[in-house]
């Protein structure tokens, strides 16, 4: 008697498809400010949010900067940074990983 797996619930088997086809137009998108402006849409599809960043390292300076913001004031896109890669931006980009800073 052989046992079939669980089936997916419609929601999870949906999830994955839209990220799926999420990273398929991010990894289609070339010009920098275009994909920064795509990329709150196609979350959007995914999750609700009332703001949302991407943040960016700033080399020179090393610290994370507001590349792209929505929801914010355009006081938070030019003045606030995770600075000097200690602490948060630091650790997260020595891990290579997503950071998912909380504004205040």
């Amino acid at each position: 008697m052989s046992t079939l797996p669980p089936v997916r619930p419609p929601f999870d088997t949906e999830l994955l498809s839209t990220l799926f086809d999420l990273g398929r137009q991010v990894m289609s998108v070339l010009d920098l400010e275009e994909l920064l402006a795509k990329i709150p849409q196609l979350i959007a599809g995914v999750t609700r949010f009332r703001a949302f960043s991407v943040y960016l390292l700033d080399e020179q300076h090393q610290e994370l900067r507001i590349a792209y913001a929505v929801g914010y004031s355009d006081d938070v896109m030019t003045t606030h940074r995770l600075g000097g890669l200690s602490a948060v931006a630091g650790t997260w980009q020595k891990r290579k990983r997503v950071a998912r800073p909380y504004h205040g």
